[in-house]
């Protein structure tokens, strides 16, 4: 979990020097992967499915969130656009992950999620009991 956290928070802001954040669906192997290249600071090549690459409402709380350069994300929109079957490869520098780990405290969606949820139980809990109120004056 320790290791999805950190790939799949990403980077802040838009645009961090050359790379842009861009949202893509990974594996936990290929999290794995990049979180290891990372640490021992190296570069990784990975292999992406063509399903990978499309966004949908059932993998889009799956995605992480990578600094690509605008050569990677045109290689592919073009994968994605062009419904090529073949697996692309993307090649992430260190400097790269380098980006990806100065800003990996920041960003993502979990973290303003919580609020909305403790919300929604609170309110959930509200309704509840005062429907069980109502209920219990009415038998009364």
């Amino acid at each position: 979990m320790k290791i999805i956290r950190k790939v799949g928070m990403g980077i802040n802001s838009e645009n961090i020097g050359k790379y842009i954040k861009y949202h893509i669906l990974l594996t936990v192997q290929q999290q794995n992967d990049i979180y290891n290249a990372m640490k021992h600071e190296k570069d990784i090549s990975i292999k992406l499915e063509p399903s990978c690459l499309h966004r949908s409402k059932e993998n889009i709380t799956n995605e992480s969130i990578l600094p690509l350069t605008q050569k990677q994300i045109d290689s592919i929109k073009k994968h994605r656009n062009n419904n090529m079957q073949t697996l692309l490869t993307l090649k992430l520098s260190k400097t790269q992950l380098k980006c990806l780990n100065k800003h990996e405290k920041n960003g993502g969606f979990l973290p303003a999620l919580i609020p909305i949820v403790t919300g929604a139980v609170a309110a959930g809990t509200a309704l509840y009991n005062a429907y069980n109120n109502k209920k219990q004056m009415i038998n009364y």
